[in-house]
């Protein structure tokens, strides 16, 4: 496992940013190739990604976000920048998406276990909200190969 290229130090205990080693993510639900497309065509015109994904740290889920991975690894990134959070932190909840085609509502050990399977969800089941504000912060794809 490459460790974090940690980008900032952390403000509070909850958070962190830093840029992941793409290799160390493990989804926990699949995408939906035309919308991997359309993210894909949105980082690449505008150089940049804008909005971090989120990561459960020390786990490396990915809790929200997988379209914007996936999309960075097919342009060939090695890092992606992320919110690295305290999935055990009360401030992460999880929802289930009212489209979800699930029974019951996902759990974190659930979504953590079946992403370390690769026993990924279907898209859009699982919905992450975090009461904690974690900023917009913009990364050149140059800072990510």
């Amino acid at each position: 496992m490459v460790a974090p290229k940690t980008a900032c130090s952390p403000v509070d205990p909850f958070a962190r940013f830093a840029l992941i080693p793409i290799e160390n993510l493990l989804p926990h639900e699949q995408v939906v190739p035309k919308r991997i497309e359309e993210v894909l065509e949105e980082i690449t015109v505008k150089s940049q990604v804008v909005v971090p994904i989120v990561v459960a740290e020390g786990s490396w889920v990915v809790l929200d976000g997988h379209h914007r991975v996936e999309a960075l690894r097919r342009l060939g990134a090695k890092r992606v920048p992320a919110w690295l959070v305290d999935y055990d932190n009360e401030a992460v909840s999880v929802e289930k998406w009212p489209d979800a085609k699930i029974k019951g509502l996902p759990t974190k050990k659930a979504i953590v276990t079946r992403a370390k399977k690769g026993v990924l969800y279907p898209p859009k089941t699982s919905r992450h909200k975090i009461s904690k504000r974690l900023p917009h912060r913009v990364t050149p794809l140059s800072e990510l190969f």
